[in-house]
């Protein structure tokens, strides 16, 4: 049976559910772990979005990731439309790649700031879009659900978020060979699931 497009909406929204999976369970091993009941209303609740205009965004009750924001446009293309004056600055360049920009409070943070990514690599564009959503989405649900634990998840982009987000980016995202192995079993897994349920439609 021939595979569909890997870039398609249907099998992008597998690839990142399988993300949100590996994720949320390693988190099972820190103080950030959530129980099942959350980690199932992650993947329920997850839209997958093509909307070039529109943004990613996380809450408890929220989980958006655009495949097709203005920097993932940027890591398709090449360019940097969109960046603030700052990144026009020459550590923010590298021949061959596009720099995946955080917020300026944190961008320079090597665990969980902006990347180089290679141009065309949408699939490391949209993990560090994944991981960063989830990771709001983690930190709200902790505050809710324990919020006198969990006093330092109240700000957005605060060192709570930060604490989370480092975490998921270090396990799955920094090292070039360990996220190249994960998005490889990520993509696969997707496709046998697609399978799967071509079988039985």
């Amino acid at each position: 049976m021939q595979s569909k497009n890997p870039y398609s909406t249907s099998m992008q929204t597998l690839f990142i559910k399988n993300i949100i999976t590996d994720a949320l369970d390693f988190l099972d091993h820190t103080e950030f772990a959530l129980p099942q009941s959350d980690k199932d209303k992650a993947l329920r609740i997850l839209k997958v979005n093509t909307n070039a205009n529109g943004g990613s965004r996380a809450g408890r009750n929220t989980i958006v990731i655009n495949i097709n924001g203005w920097q993932k446009q940027n890591v398709k293309n090449g360019k940097a439309t969109g960046q603030r004056k700052k990144f026009k600055a020459s550590k923010y360049k590298k021949n061959g790649y596009v720099y995946v920009v955080e917020y300026s409070s944190y961008t320079d943070d090597p665990k969980c700031g902006g990347m180089f990514v290679k141009i065309g690599d949408v699939d490391h564009a949209n993990l560090i879009t994944v991981l960063h959503e989830l990771s709001h989405y983690v930190q709200h649900t902790l505050r809710h659900n324990n919020p006198d634990s969990f006093l330092n998840m109240k700000k957005p982009h605060g060192d709570g978020f930060k604490q989370i987000y480092s975490a998921l980016r270090e396990q799955f995202c920094n090292d070039d060979l360990v996220r190249a192995i994960y998005i490889n079993s990520w993509i696969e897994l997707a496709d046998h699931i697609d399978q799967i349920f071509d079988q039985v439609a």
